[in-house]
């Protein structure tokens, strides 16, 4: 389980946030990837996780007008199945 969260932009033209995650390497774009969440919430978690496994996880931000900003990158990798390590994670 990754538990991400953030703090929406205060902009006017704020509209949403879309989170997305890639296995092994980041996602440039807001259409690549496995699509998380798409709203105006500011956390989610993924139980969808294999230990053991890097996944890149990048957010962006969508104005009212349709455009998404060149967004935020973070990673986490699982530990094995061998138990007793902590996750590793950080932001790019």
């Amino acid at each position: 389980r990754v538990s991400l969260s953030w703090t929406n932009p205060t902009f006017a033209n704020f509209q949403a946030v879309r989170l997305v995650r890639k296995l092994n390497s980041i996602a440039v774009s807001p259409n690549e990837g496995t699509l998380l969440y798409d709203g105006s919430g500011q956390s989610f978690t993924d139980t969808n996780v294999t230990q053991g496994a890097t996944y890149y996880y990048s957010i962006f931000v969508r104005s009212n007008t349709g455009d998404y900003s060149s967004g935020v990158i973070t990673f986490e990798v699982l530990p094995g199945t061998g138990g007793g390590s902590d996750p590793v994670n950080g932001c790019m």
